[in-house]
């Protein structure tokens, strides 16, 4: 009887053991960039909005790579938002006092994904605070696009490129499981 309990016990552990394993496997992220240009001479402490140019998804194709495909997507999350100066060499953030970041794809309302306020001097890199809303429906259309609104508390005397790289997280089944 002990042995029974012994075995019954070794079997469980290993079971979920497995199943812990499957899990991760079908837990993966989906990268997407995109280039912003914040023009000179905009006013101080004005909102001013910067649009990307439309994002392409790729989603089924991401998807394929990682075994699993739309109907089987629990869950697409934000995992990160930054933001980092392209050009000119040298420059840094300090003009920015704020940032939201806003999503919109065909069909669907535009929806707030990150922000930062009260901004510190010396950045170049600048990771956002995101929300953790459930992105599925955005994320699984053809092409997304961002809406960048700032407000800036210094004065530009040239164009910034900047660079918005974003991650998402993706909780799917994994096909054949």
């Amino acid at each position: 009887m002990k042995k029974l309990i012994v075995i019954l016990i070794a079997v469980t552990g290993l079971t979920l053991n497995a199943c812990k394993k499957l899990e991760k496997l079908t837990e993966f992220y989906l990268d997407y960039n995109a280039s912003v240009t914040v023009p000179a001479n905009m006013g101080i402490n004005l909102p001013f909005d910067i649009l990307t140019p439309d994002i392409t998804t790729n989603y089924e194709e991401q998807f394929s790579a990682n075994d699993t495909r739309k109907d089987m997507v629990d869950e697409i999350k934000m995992a990160g938002m930054n933001l980092t100066v392209k050009a000119p060499q040298g420059q840094n953030l300090d003009f920015l006092k704020s940032i939201n970041v806003f999503i919109s794809a065909d069909g669907l309302p535009e929806k707030e994904i990150a922000s930062k306020n009260n901004i510190p001097d010396g950045l170049s890199v600048l990771e956002l605070d995101y929300a953790s809303d459930n992105l599925k429906e955005y994320v699984m259309k053809d092409k997304i696009k961002l809406r960048v609104k700032t407000v800036t508390d210094k004065a530009l005397n040239q164009n910034v490129d900047l660079d918005v790289k974003t991650r998402f997280f993706v909780n799917a089944k994994i096909l054949g499981a």
